[in-house]
């Protein structure tokens, strides 16, 4: 048996026994072959990266502006705080 086929039946034994990581798997191997999807994540990653980044940089005004965008584009609280680095009394306060 080759290496890559070792590893191949191990994961199938391994999703065999474990639903809860078969239903993962399948999840993943939908999201995989459903390109619109990928397309949609890959953006919306670039989008909350673009938004760190611009934070990083922004001035207090800056900051209430970008808040508002990402509330807007229906960011979390906490996918915000992650961003941003202020707190969620920060955001509240500044959308």
């Amino acid at each position: 048996m080759k290496f890559g086929e070792y590893l191949i039946a191990g994961m199938s034994t391994f999703l065999d026994d474990n639903p809860e990581a078969l239903a993962v798997y399948a999840a993943y191997q939908r999201l995989m072959t459903d390109t619109v999807l990928w397309a949609k994540i890959q953006a919306r990653e670039r989008f909350l990266t673009d938004q760190w980044l611009i934070i990083g940089q922004a001035s207090e005004e800056n900051k209430i502006k970008v808040v508002r965008v990402m509330q807007q584009r229906g960011a979390s609280v906490a996918e915000i705080t992650e961003m941003t680095g202020l707190s969620p009394s920060e955001i509240e306060r500044l959308g």
